[in-house]
């Protein structure tokens, strides 16, 4: 018979039989939630405190009409260690483990037999390993724990010096005096994401009773930091079904973002959610998120088979944890190195004003010569537009970024002339009306040589606080003035620059009306102007 089905990544169990000078045999069954396995992808693992000893995986035997596990279990010592066992559900891409049964090693032991097999059952605890890379990772798990205590939570990473996790109202960093976690983060919850810092390559290993995947999570209006429930990964558009969103909401995990269009649905490079990741959300209908319960579509019936919902079209979307892919190719640079991001939607427009993007385009932003961010242009089918969604990163507020572009057919590159400050969380542009690249018009090739002209203001249009920045060849007093459309003096402040690149924060929409005003810089190189929409 041909099993032909869409599967989940195993894990990856690879043991060298040469590493060990003592081997044990059993022959088992696998019985897995109450059911015996016969799935002849369904394997089990063999585990020495937490290092593999040896695999199995189900067959099944024609002359005995049983489906049994022939496993081979080593050691370099005779006797004395403990084995425990792991079993990987492939039909349900669960791994499971401790086992209910556990045996001590003995060298050349024989324990079961075709006829009479050791029956290994699990026990309703399933195992999630969180990779963690030097710097920053966005979490989640979808596990209730035994005990959500952080001490404990966090108990099998193995190099928690310096360590920092925070969720969206709590922090805690690791101390070596204490060999513990101390701050005002005490328990983790499935319900939410964590940002984690890492000092070096790690990981987390999640041990727990798998959690009902329609358990509500209350949404509030603004941003929310989210967990992935479901066991498997689902279409954006399914994962959020149960929410009511606005034009204009977004959701971003640490790599990728898309945005709500009314009547489309949620447009952009992040397709998927999935497990073990963590995503924020800006929402503006404040509800309850209820990720659907998924049916399985390859046996059903099954007492321990997971469900996956009928989609139409996507039959495709079946899998464990997908692992996102980043949205770039050329520029390459590493996100965990920063805290914050901030995201745009744009265009590249050309000297007709028409979009110049076509898939394989990229563009990046650069602080300082560093790639910041960078993204390939996506084709949308639903608006026959192609737009660039572009994540940018960051530290600090308020650093300027430059942009240039790529021209995937020509491999050109090309400065752009527009600058952005950052800002973290902020979204540039929108589906509908994306933000709009220029090309730096310069005959020299030099990038920076008009920017003691640089004058700017952003967001632009604005609801509140915005920045300004303003490129100075002096140390020197400014004067900024605030005018409304008919002119009148309705803002002001001096503030005090120093040679090179200036930025500040004004508290643009917090006193004035909606409308637009014209904000204006006095220096010792004369009188310049900006334009600034203010929006309620």
């Amino acid at each position: 018979d041909v099993d032909l089905r869409v599967i989940c990544e195993p894990p990856n169990w690879n043991i060298n039989p040469a590493n060990f000078s003592f081997s044990m045999n059993l022959t088992l069954e696998l019985n897995i939630e109450g059911e015996l396995s016969t799935d002849r992808l369904d394997h089990i693992g063999a585990f020495v405190d937490g290092e593999l000893r040896g695999v199995g995986y189900v067959q099944y035997n024609v002359d005995l009409d049983k489906y049994l596990v022939f496993l081979t279990v080593y050691s370099n010592e005779a006797t004395g260690e403990e084995v425990t066992f792991r079993i990987w559900d492939a039909e349900a891409c669960l791994l499971y483990g401790p086992t209910i049964e556990s045996f001590g090693f003995i060298a050349d032991e024989t324990i079961g037999d075709p006829q009479s097999p050791v029956t290994i059952h699990t026990q309703n605890l399933l195992i999630r390993q969180v990779y963690f890379n030097p710097g920053w990772n966005w979490f989640s798990y979808n596990l209730e724990l035994p005990n959500p205590g952080i001490d404990s939570a966090l108990a099998s990473v193995s190099h928690p010096a310096n360590g920092l996790i925070k969720s969206q109202t709590a922090f805690s960093t690791y101390s070596n005096a204490t060999q513990s976690w101390i701050g005002n983060l005490n328990d983790l919850s499935h319900l939410t994401m964590y940002q984690y810092k890492s000092a070096v390559q790690d990981s987390l290993l999640v041990v727990g009773m798998g959690v009902d995947p329609s358990t509500p999570i209350d949404v509030f209006q603004g941003w929310n930091w989210l967990g992935f429930l479901p066991q498997r990964s689902l279409p954006l558009n399914v994962a959020l079904s149960s929410l009511d969103p606005l034009n204009g909401d977004v959701v971003k995990s640490q790599i990728n973002f898309a945005q709500y269009v009314a009547g489309i649905g949620w447009i952009g490079n992040l397709d998927f959610m999935s497990p073990l990741n963590g995503y924020l959300l800006r929402i503006g209908n404040p509800g309850t998120l209820v990720f659907p319960t998924v049916l399985d579509l390859q046996q059903p019936g099954s007492s321990r088979s997971i469900a996956t919902a009928v989609l139409d079209g996507e039959e495709n979307w079946v899998s464990g944890v997908m692992v996102e892919e980043m949205p770039f190719s050329h520029w390459e640079m590493n996100p965990r190195n920063y805290e914050f991001s901030m995201n745009a939607i744009a265009v590249v427009i050309g000297e007709d004003e028409r979009n110049l993007l076509r898939e394989g385009d990229e563009v990046a932003a650069f602080y300082n010569g560093e790639v910041r961010g960078s993204g390939e242009a996506i084709y949308v089918e639903a608006l026959d537009e192609t737009l660039l969604f572009l994540t940018v990163y960051s530290n600090q507020e308020g650093e300027l970024m430059h942009f240039r572009y790529l021209d995937g057919a020509t491999g050109e590159v090309m400065e752009l002339e527009e600058a952005l400050p950052f800002n973290s969380n902020q979204l540039i542009g929108e589906v509908t009306d994306p933000f709009e690249f220029t090309f730096t018009v310069s005959s020299t090739g030099d990038e920076f040589q008009e920017e003691e002209m640089l004058f700017s203001i952003h967001p632009n249009p604005s609801k509140g606080v915005v920045f300004i920045n303003f490129f100075s060849g002096n140390s020197e007093t400014i004067k900024v003035t605030v005018h409304d459309s008919r002119g009148a003096l309705v803002d002001g402040f001096e503030t005090a620059i120093r040679p090179g690149q200036n930025t500040f924060e004004w508290e643009a929409g917090v006193n004035l009306p909606e409308g637009l005003y014209m904000v204006v810089i006095r220096s010792s190189t004369g009188l310049q102007s900006r334009r600034l929409i203010i929006q309620r």
